[in-house]
């Protein structure tokens, strides 16, 4: 899952040359995918680790609900069914063989004429067997929930479920055994076990605290990465922005026609203005000197994305499919263009506010000679087609754009892989990946016949 970012396969490992731009091959562009079935095998574990919650609740509301034997063979049922699926995954729960042979023995008990009374402990018994192998388990080194992850994922996430299994089915056998014979005997455990259902889920797929969740502020190989917030950050935001886009404008429009840092600015400042509430700003400073910055423009309401109004595309199909947002404003000094750590960096940022907001399509509008650059992190171009800026009162008049598009949801759910770079895998906030493959796991389950779009297909050109 999180560690299975070579999933999300997505940012810069090639040399980059004098020309400042990374030298690709054909075979590390985006376009050039291999197909593999790590995403569809990591996706029926999360699958069945939620079909385990359903089968648990199942068997526990039918035990205590249900009048026996009727009630047996349902829990049975379930749990061979679970047995079933998940060996076909590839997966060997412990926690699942061992509430089936309870449940059968139970059973047999039952028809072989063993008088119901004498029965009345097994609850009990079954939480006190849950707790000893959830925390052997522990102790061992191994939380249980590693089994519903083909080993990999995120550690304290799944030693902090294992924990909180391990308690709850500790304290629902103390509760069974101490309210017998009162009839919070089943209702104790029954709210425990919803409890930790409700946790297990919580965790899973919405928030382990802010510890965890995504960091406004780190650092990478000495350059330190911060969400803008303050005026004064914002400020230096556009400077950085307009001092790198002077010089990649001037040298395209050459001599032609000169530009300056103040006009830039201005002109990106207003252009923003009427987004500014769904921006998401980054600056990257080299000790106090802002050397870089990268910004996200969530999908506004009203004025919806830059480049719709930019390139005239219509993104309205995209929208029904999924959460969309554009990156924009890429911008490294000219002195650090070189530096790869400073450009992984920004869009670790990047990536990481769309996995936050649970994004399914980023979309950025690049010049066409960083068509290369984009390709090596993820974007390939949404058709053939370029298109000159037409404002003729924009510093950017004449150059030549190239709409582009990255799948988040494809790569981080592994249905394909590109070549990328086990570092900046590693760089990426674990647990925010994993969260976000665990719901767009959900999201895919919840709608199976969904058709994906193409790009080729999808985008209506409008201009």
């Amino acid at each position: 899952m999180a560690q299975t970012l070579h999933s999300c396969r997505n940012i810069l490992d090639a040399d980059v040359g004098a020309s400042g731009q990374p030298d690709v091959s054909d075979t590390q562009r985006a376009g050039s995918i291999v197909e593999t079935d790590l995403g569809v095998r990591l996706r029926m574990a999360v699958t069945l680790m939620l079909a385990s919650q359903v089968v648990m609740l199942g068997s526990i509301f039918s035990t205590y609900l249900i009048p026996w034997p009727v009630a047996g063979l349902i829990s049975l049922g379930l749990y061979v069914a679970l047995w079933y699926a998940e060996a076909r995954a590839g997966i060997m729960s412990p926690i699942t063989r061992l509430m089936t042979v309870l449940y059968a023995l139970i059973l047999g008990a039952r028809w072989a004429g063993i008088d119901p009374a004498q029965l009345a402990h097994a609850p009990s018994l079954i939480y006190t067997l849950l707790a000893l192998l959830t925390l052997g388990l522990l102790a061992a080194g191994q939380p249980f929930v590693v089994l519903y992850s083909s080993d990999v994922g995120f550690r304290p996430l799944q030693w902090a479920l294992s924990a909180m299994w391990g308690g709850v089915h500790l304290l629902s056998a103390l509760a069974a055994w101490l309210l017998l014979p009162d009839v919070s005997f089943m209702l104790v455990p029954m709210a425990l076990m919803l409890l930790g259902s409700a946790g297990t889920i919580c965790m899973s797929f919405f928030t382990m605290g802010k510890r965890f969740d995504r960091q406004h502020a780190f650092e990478i190989n000495g350059f330190s990465f911060c969400q803008v917030k303050s005026a004064v950050d914002r400020e230096r935001f556009y400077k950085v922005v307009a001092e790198a886009y002077r010089t990649d404008l001037q040298r395209v429009l050459g001599a032609r026609k000169r530009l300056d840092v103040e006009t830039i600015t201005h002109e990106q400042v207003v252009s923003d203005g009427k987004r500014d509430s769904a921006i998401v700003r980054f600056l990257a400073f080299e000790g106090e000197r802002p050397v870089g910055a990268i910004c996200v423009y969530l999908d506004h309401a009203v004025e919806g994305l830059p480049i719709e109004d930019e390139s005239g595309l219509d993104l309205a199909d995209y929208r029904r499919n999924c959460r969309i947002a554009e990156i924009g404003k890429l911008a490294i000094v000219r002195s650090h263009r070189l530096n790869q750590s400073l450009l992984k960096g920004l869009f670790k940022c990047a990536v990481e506010v769309a996995a936050q907001h649970y994004i399914g399509v980023i979309f950025n509008d690049s010049f066409a000679f960083q068509q290369r650059l984009y390709e090596k992190i993820g974007f390939s171009p949404l058709s053939d087609v370029v298109y000159t800026a037409q404002d003729s009162g924009s510093t950017g008049f004449g150059v030549t754009l190239m709409p582009m598009i990255l799948d988040l949801e494809r790569m981080v759910a592994l249905d394909a892989s590109t070549t990328t770079s086990a570092e900046m895998r590693d760089q990426l906030n674990a647990y925010v990946m994993e969260r976000y493959f665990k719901r767009i796991t959900l999201k895919h389950f919840l709608s199976p016949r969904r058709p994906r779009l193409q790009q080729a297909q999808a985008m209506e050109w409008t201009a």
